[in-house]
């Protein structure tokens, strides 16, 4: 599999992963090279992503920065090959995890807005997870979102539905990214229903509009069976009649927690 460009100096990566795939992303810049995941297992690195690069041109003096989008396994799983291969590229996470297992490396817990080689911007994304962030080409306006937003879920798979634990913080987040004026959003996978690419002012806004509704729908469903506090049968109600990619009784306990707590009304 090769690097396809999607804008300007962006590349994307399909990566195959069980019964779907996961993606990674290349930018490049006048300083250097900067990739965005690292797929799933060892393997991926030394099979797909460094073939890629070295056929992008891009070696160990140029390639810059190794930025996670979070630090779960589809998304970090061939960081050590990279490391291996790339030792003097710093690793950019928001995960004191990674920052501690790869404490021989340079490692940087970013803030957010943090500008790397002047043009990329750090946005952090919580809601998937706590250290999800993602990654603003400040020439084009694209956003590389990697599993940050979410929508309703993935597509074509009964394993992997919308994963989003932390319901009041990325509502927080989705209305800041509204007011960045974001020209495209990337993602790393297909996500319900607007897949992985929405390029234009309107796709985005209906992007980031889909992130919201799915959570409301969580919400609204709470809400309209005050009688059931067990979030397993919340759970199974939504995916036995909705029609949408499954979605995990932890999603019903987070938002449950966000309504008890005021943070989302």
């Amino acid at each position: 599999m090769a690097l396809t460009q999607l804008f300007p100096d962006i590349y994307r990566l399909v990566i195959p992963f069980e019964d779907i795939y996961t993606t990674v992303f290349v930018i490049k810049t006048p300083g250097g090279a900067v990739l965005f995941d690292t797929a799933t297992y060892p393997s991926d690195a030394t099979d797909y992503i460094i073939p890629a690069l070295n056929e992008a041109g891009v070696d160990s003096a140029s390639l810059k920065y190794i930025v996670l989008s979070h630090s779960h396994r589809d998304h970090a799983g061939g960081l050590s090959e990279l490391m291996n291969a790339f030792p003097a590229a710093c690793i950019v996470s928001r995960s004191e995890r990674i920052a501690e297992v790869y404490s021989a490396f340079s490692v940087l817990i970013p803030d957010d807005s943090h500008v790397l080689l002047d043009v990329l911007r750090i946005a952090a994304i919580p809601g998937h997870s706590a250290d999800s962030l993602g990654l603003i080409d400040l020439r084009t306006g694209v956003l590389l979102s990697g599993d940050c937003l979410q929508l309703s879920g993935i597509y074509g798979s009964g394993k992997w539905g919308a994963n989003i634990s932390m319901p009041a913080e990325h509502l927080s987040a989705i209305r800041k990214l509204r007011s960045l004026g974001l020209s495209a959003v990337a993602a790393s996978h297909d996500y319900h229903p607007c897949d992985h690419l929405a390029v234009g002012a309107d796709a985005v806004d209906q992007y980031l509009s889909e992130c919201e509704t799915a959570l409301f729908r969580v919400r609204d469903l709470i809400l309209a069976h005050p009688e059931q506090t067990d979030d397993q049968r919340l759970a199974d109600l939504y995916n036995q009649t909705l029609g949408l990619p499954t979605i995990g009784s932890h999603v019903f306990s987070a938002m449950r927690k966000a309504l008890e707590s005021g943070r989302i009304v």
